[in-house]
C-alpha cells in the first residue's frame, strides 16, 4: 500500500484495508502489479527489474534533492502558514474596517463627492457651475493701468476666497452628516457627545458600578473614614460614560478627525491647483502679449520715428494679436538740487551757470519699473495669501463636535479639547508652494517676462530724453528774467526764436502712444507738459519784442527830429553857439550809437516779420519812415560842420569883450572885499558876516562865468586847430591877433584876481567866526561846573583858536580885532594848567588837603565850582604850586601802579610740580622762569625805593621787599636741596649699593 509514493510501498499485514482502497499494489518475484478498482483499464503490470530500475531512477536519485525530500513537510507547513495568515488578514481587515474611515462606505461616498465637486469647481461645468478663478481673466483682454489691474485681481481674489469659504461650508455640512451617521453606527449618541452630562449609562454599567461601590464599602474597616468619604465623593463626581466607553469615543473621534483631515488635503490640492493655474495663466497671457513686441520689433528695427508713429494702427489691423495688458504714462520730472550761495559778485554774475547746475530735467514712467516688479510680486504673494485664508475643516464651527474631545468636567460639561493641535497654520503655504520647483519656475519666468518688457520700455522711452534737454534749455534761458534785465541782443532773440520754434515743431511731432510688448506707452501728459516751455519762450519774446521795437523806433525818431530842430537853428550869441557846438559834438559822438540803434531796430522789425508776431500795421509803417529821416540827420550834420568854422571867427571877438567886462566886475568886487569896515571892532559881528556872505555869493557867480568863458575859449581853439579850411583859419588867426592888442585882460588874469578875492574873503570870514565862536564858548565854559567840562575837547578848542589867531595875525592887515581876541585867548590859556591840575584823576584826599591850604577851603570844597572862579588873579598866581601838587599825585600814582603790577604778578604765579618717577614725591620744574620773574620784581622794587615819591606807600614797599628777599632765599635753598636729593636718590636707588647704613638713613629721610 502506498498512499503517496508508488515507489515506497508498505506491506500491510491485514490486506483487508488495502483491498478496500481504490488502488493498491501486489508484488511477486517477477512482476509488480498496480490494481485500480475504480477503472480496471488502468491496472498495470511492471516487471520487477524494470520497477527496481525506475525506483532507483525516479525515487532514489530524486529524493536526494531536498526540495523533493522535504516537500511533504513543506506542504504541511505551507498549509498551516496560509491558514494563520488568512486568519490574521481577516482580523486586520476587521480592525481596519472599524478604524479606517476610507473603508467606510459613508466616508467613501463623501470623499468621492467632494473630489467631484473640486473637479467641477476647478474645470467648471457647462450651464451649471463656473470654475473658481483667483485672477480676473477678463482683465487680460483689456489694457489697464497697473493700479486698476492690481485692484481687479485683488477684488477677484477676494470674491474667489468668498466662494471657497462657501464651498467649504458645503463640504462641512456633508462631512457633518457623514460623521453624525458614523458616530451613531458606533453607538455614540450625539446629545451625549455634545454634552456628556446628558449621557445615560446602560444597565450593565450601573450594575458594575454598584458592585464596585459594595466592594469599597466592604473595605471601610481597613481605611479611615475620611478616605472612604473621598472615595465616595470621587465616585459621585463622574460625568459621562465610563472610561472604556470614553476610549471607544476617543478612537471614533480620532477616526472622524482623520477623515476631516483627508477632506482638508483634498481641498488643499484644489487650492494648490487654483494657485498654480492662476500663475500659469498669468504667465501665458504675459508671454502672448510680450511676443507681439518682438515680432513687430523684428519687422521694424530700422524704422525711423515717422514710421513708428504708424505702428499702433498696424497692430490693430493684425489678426489675432492680443492687446497690451498694461499702460504706463511718460511724465516730465524737474528737480531742484540745493546749491551753495555765491560768495562774491563774480560768482553772482554767473547765476545762469549756477541755475544750470541746480536744475535737473528728466522723464519718468508712471508706474515705474519698481512698481511693476512689486505689483507682480504682490499679486503672486496675494494669491498664496488668499488660499491661506481658507481654514481647515477641523476648525469649522459645524464640525467642532467631531474634531474635539469632551473634557468630562463636571463644572463645565461642554468644555472640549482639540484632537490635533499643530503649531503650523493651516494651510502651510510655504510648504505647499515653497518646495514646488515647477511653481517657482513659473513665478521666475513671469518676473523675467515683466523685466524683459520693462527693459524694452526703458530702451524705447530714451527717445524722450531729447525733449527733456529741450525743456532744460528753456529753463536755463530764464526768458522772463533775461528780458527784464535786457541782457539779450537782437541776435540772441533771433537765435532763441529759431531754436525754440524748431523745438516746438519737434514736440508736436512727438510719439504720444506706442505699444512695446505687453505695455502701452502713453506720452500725452509728457507732451502736454513739455510743450509749454518752448511756447513760453516764443510767446514771451513775442510779447516783449514788438512793444520794445515800437518804443525804440518812436524814441529814435523823436531824438532825430529834436536834433534836426537844434541843428537847423542859427546861433545868435556866444552861449547859443557853444550850445550849438555841444549839440553837434554830442550828436557826432553818439552817431556810432545811433548806427547801432538803427541796426538793432531794423533787426527787431525783421524778427517780428519773420516769425509773424502781432504788431499793428501803423507801427510797421512808422518803421519804414525811420531810414529816410536818419539819412537826413547825417546830411544835416555834414552841413552844420561846414558852417561851424565860419562862426568861430564871429563869436571869438564877442567872447573877448565878455571877458573884459568880467574883469571889470572882478576888480569892483575886490575893492568891496577890502572895505575897512570888515576889520574894525565898531562893526557888529552879524553885519560883518552878512556882508561877507553877500561877497561870497557874488564871487561864486563871477567864478562860474570865468569857468564858462574859459571853456568857451578852449572849444574855439580846438575848432580852429581841427579846421580844414585854411583860408578861413588864416583870416581867423589874423583877426584874433589884432583883437588881442585891444584887450587889456585875459581869462587867466580874471582867475588870478578871483582867487585873491576868495582868499581875502575867507580870512575875514574866519576872523569874525572865530570871534563869534570864542565869545560863545567862553560864556559856556565859565558858566559850567568844573566836573562837567570835557577837558580833552577844551584843550582841542583852545589849541585850534590859538593856531587860527596866529595865522590871521600874519595874513590880514593890522586891525583892532585880532589883538583883542588874542589877548582873551592867551589869558584863558594861562589858566589851563590850573584846570588840568584840578581835574587830575590821580588826586587823592591828601592832595586836596594841600590845595585847601593854598587856594582856600571854600574853593576846593565847593561842589558847584565853576570855571569862572579859577580865572581869578589870586588863583592864577598859585599856578606853579597847584601844578606841583598835581605832578606829585601823578608820580605817586605811577609808583602805586608799578607796585600793584608786582603784587598781581606774584598772586597769579604758581610753582609747577611734577611727580618724580611715578612716586608720591613731587619736584619743582621750570624754576628758571620763576627766578627771572623774581629778578625783574626785585629790580622794579629797587626803582620804587629809590624814588622820592615813595612816602605814601613806603610801608607796603618795605613789606613786599622783605617778602621777595625771603622768597629768593627759600627758592635757592629749595633748588639746592632738590638737586642734592635727586643726586643721592639716583645713587641709593641702585640695587647693588654697598652702603647699608647710609642707605637706611636716606630711606628714613626720604620717608619723612
Amino acid at each position: 500500500y502506498s498512499p503517496y509514493n508508488p515507489y515506497q510501498l508498505e506491506i500491510q499485514p491485514n490486506g483487508v484495508e488495502a483491498l478496500a482502497s481504490k488502488s493498491y499494489w501486489t508484488m511477486s518475484a517477477f512482476y509488480i502489479t498496480h490494481v485500480n478498482q475504480a477503472d480496471s483499464s488502468e491496472t498495470t503490470m511492471t516487471p520487477a527489474l524494470v520497477w527496481l530500475w525506475e525506483r532507483y531512477k525516479h525515487n532514489y536519485l530524486i529524493s536526494r534533492f531536498s526540495c523533493f525530500s522535504n516537500f511533504r513537510k513543506w506542504r504541511t507547513f505551507r498549509c498551516w502558514w496560509s491558514n494563520v495568515q488568512e486568519e490574521k488578514l481577516q482580523r486586520k481587515l476587521s480592525l481596519h474596517y472599524r478604524k479606517l474611515f476610507y473603508a467606510n462606505e459613508i466616508f467613501q461616498g463623501i470623499i468621492i463627492h467632494v473630489k467631484a465637486m473640486c473637479e467641477v469647481y476647478y474645470f467648471g461645468q457647462k450651464n451649471q457651475a463656473q470654475p473658481f478663478c483667483l485672477l480676473d481673466r477678463h482683465a487680460y483682454q483689456q489694457t489697464l493701468t497697473l493700479e486698476e489691474f492690481t485692484r481687479r485681481q485683488f477684488a477677484q481674489m477676494d470674491t474667489t476666497v468668498t466662494k471657497l469659504n462657501k464651498f467649504l461650508d458645503q463640504v462641512a455640512v456633508l462631512a457633518s452628516d457623514a460623521c453624525q451617521k458614523a458616530a451613531e453606527l458606533e453607538g455614540i449618541p450625539m446629545e451625549a457627545l455634545a454634552d456628556p452630562s446628558c449621557y445615560r449609562r446602560p444597565i450593565e454599567e450601573e450594575e458594575a458600578e454598584k458592585t464596585t461601590q459594595t466592594y469599597l464599602e466592604s473595605k471601610q474597616n481597613r481605611a479611615s473614614v475620611l478616605r472612604d468619604i473621598n472615595i465616595r465623593r470621587k465616585q459621585t463626581q463622574h460625568v459621562g460614560p465610563s472610561f472604556a466607553v470614553r476610549k471607544h469615543w476617543r478612537d471614533t473621534l480620532t477616526r472622524l478627525t482623520e477623515f476631516l483631515r483627508l477632506l482638508d488635503y483634498i481641498i488643499l490640492e484644489l487650492l494648490r491647483r487654483l494657485v498654480k493655474s492662476a500663475v500659469r495663466d498669468l504667465l501665458i497671457h504675459l508671454r502672448d502679449s510680450f511676443t507681439v513686441e518682438f515680432e513687430l520689433a523684428n519687422q521694424g528695427q530700422n524704422e525711423d520715428e515717422e514710421d513708428l508713429k504708424f505702428q499702433p494702427s498696424h497692430i490693430e489691423t493684425t489678426a489675432r494679436v492680443p492687446r497690451p495688458m498694461f499702460e504706463i504714462n511718460v511724465l516730465l520730472k524737474i528737480t531742484q538740487a540745493t546749491a551753495k550761495k555765491t560768495p562774491n559778485k563774480e560768482n553772482a554774475s554767473r547765476s545762469d551757470s549756477a541755475h544750470e547746475s541746480r536744475t535737473r530735467v528728466s522723464y519718468e514712467i508712471s508706474p515705474n519699473e519698481y512698481d511693476f516688479k512689486n505689483a507682480t510680486r504682490d499679486i503672486i504673494n496675494r494669491l498664496e495669501a488668499a488660499v491661506a485664508q481658507v481654514s481647515s475643516l477641523c476648525d469649522h464651527p459645524t464640525l467642532q463636535l467631531f474634531s474635539t474631545y469632551p473634557n468630562y468636567d463636571p463644572l463645565n460639561p461642554k468644555a472640549r479639547t482639540p484632537i490635533h493641535v499643530s503649531e503650523v497654520r493651516w494651510p502651510d503655504v510655504d510648504f505647499l508652494f515653497g518646495d514646488d520647483v515647477e511653481h517657482q519656475d513659473i513665478i521666475t519666468e513671469t518676473l523675467n517676462t515683466v523685466n524683459r518688457s520693462l527693459s524694452n520700455v526703458q530702451l524705447f522711452v530714451k527717445r524722450y530724453q531729447k525733449y527733456c534737454d529741450m525743456v532744460l534749455t528753456c529753463i536755463q534761458v530764464n526768458i522772463n528774467e533775461s528780458l527784464k534785465r535786457k541782457d539779450l541782443s537782437t541776435d540772441d532773440l533771433h537765435f532763441l526764436m529759431s531754436k525754440h520754434t524748431q523745438q516746438l515743431m519737434k514736440m508736436k511731432q512727438m510719439i504720444v502712444q506706442q505699444r512695446v510688448g505687453l505695455i502701452l506707452i502713453k506720452a500725452q501728459e509728457f507732451h502736454d507738459a513739455v510743450t509749454p516751455y518752448p511756447e513760453n519762450v516764443v510767446n514771451a519774446i513775442g510779447r516783449y519784442l514788438p512793444p520794445v521795437a515800437i518804443d525804440k523806433n518812436e524814441r529814435m525818431q523823436k531824438t532825430i527830429r529834436e536834433v534836426l530842430k537844434l541843428l537847423d537853428r542859427d546861433p545868435r550869441s556866444v552861449e547859443e553857439f557853444v550850445q550849438h557846438i555841444a549839440t553837434l559834438n554830442k550828436v557826432n559822438s553818439d552817431l556810432a550809437n545811433l548806427d547801432v540803434e538803427f541796426e538793432t531796430i531794423s533787426k527787431m522789425f525783421h524778427i517780428v516779420k519773420d516769425f509773424s508776431m502781432n504788431i499793428a500795421p501803423e507801427a510797421y509803417a512808422l518803421f519804414r519812415s525811420l531810414a529816410p529821416i536818419y539819412h537826413q540827420l547825417k546830411s544835416s550834420l555834414l552841413y552844420t560842420e561846414a558852417q561851424c568854422d565860419e562862426n568861430v571867427q564871429k563869436f571869438t571877438i564877442e567872447l573877448d569883450e565878455m571877458i573884459q567886462r568880467l574883469y571889470e566886475q572882478t576888480i569892483e568886487l575886490k575893492t568891496k572885499s577890502k572895505d575897512p569896515a570888515l576889520l574894525t571892532n565898531e562893526t557888529r559881528t552879524e553885519t560883518a558876516l552878512d556882508i561877507i556872505t553877500l561877497l561870497q555869493e557874488n564871487l561864486a557867480k563871477l567864478n562860474e562865468k570865468a569857468k564858462n568863458y574859459s571853456s568857451f575859449q578852449e572849444r574855439f581853439n580846438q575848432i580852429s586847430k581841427q579846421s580844414t579850411k585854411k583860408r578861413v583859419l588864416g583870416d581867423y588867426q589874423m583877426t584874433n591877433k589884432m583883437q588881442r592888442y585891444n584887450v587889456t585882460a585875459s581869462i587867466q588874469t580874471v582867475h588870478s584876481e578871483i582867487n585873491d578875492i576868495e582868499q581875502d574873503i575867507n580870512l575875514r570870514k574866519l576872523l569874525w567866526e572865530s570871534q563869534q565862536k570864542w565869545t560863545k564858548l567862553y560864556r559856556e565854559w565859565t558858566n559850567t561846573v568844573l566836573e562837567a567840562i570835557d577837558i580833552d575837547l577844551l584843550q582841542r578848542d583852545v589849541n585850534k583858536f590859538t593856531q587860527n589867531i596866529y595865522m590871521l595875525e600874519k595874513a590880514l592887515p593890522s586891525n583892532n580885532i585880532i589883538p583883542s581876541l588874542k589877548e582873551r585867548i592867551v589869558e584863558f590859556k594861562a589858566a589851563m594848567p590850573v584846570i588840568l591840575a584840578l581835574r587830575n584823576s590821580h588826586m587823592k584826599q591828601r592832595h586836596f588837603d594841600r590845595l585847601r591850604v593854598l587856594i582856600g577851603k571854600d574853593v576846593i570844597d565847593d561842589e558847584n565850582l565853576r570855571l569862572s572862579k579859577l580865572l581869578k588873579t589870586e588863583i592864577l598866581q598859585l599856578t606853579e604850586k597847584i601844578t606841583d601838587v598835581a605832578s606829585l599825585a601823578s608820580n605817586e600814582a605811577s609808583l602805586e601802579t608799578m607796585l600793584n603790577k608786582i603784587i598781581e604778578r606774584w598772586r597769579s604765579l604758581d610753582f609747577r610740580l611734577l611727580p618724580h618717577l611715578g612716586k608720591d614725591t613731587y619736584i619743582i620744574t621750570g624754576f628758571e622762569e620763576i627766578l627771572q620773574q623774581l629778578e625783574e620784581s626785585q629790580l622794579t622794587m629797587s626803582t620804587i625805593k629809590s624814588s622820592r615819591y615813595i612816602s605814601p606807600i613806603r610801608q607796603l614797599v618795605d613789606e613786599w621787599d622783605k617778602r621777595l628777599g625771603l622768597l629768593s632765599k627759600t627758592i635757592d635753598e629749595w633748588i639746592t636741596c632738590q638737586r642734592r636729593w635727586l643726586y643721592l636718590e639716583q645713587i641709593f636707588s641702585t640695587p647693588d649699593i654697598q652702603l647699608t647704613a647710609e642707605t637706611k638713613i636716606f630711606s628714613q629721610i626720604d620717608k619723612t
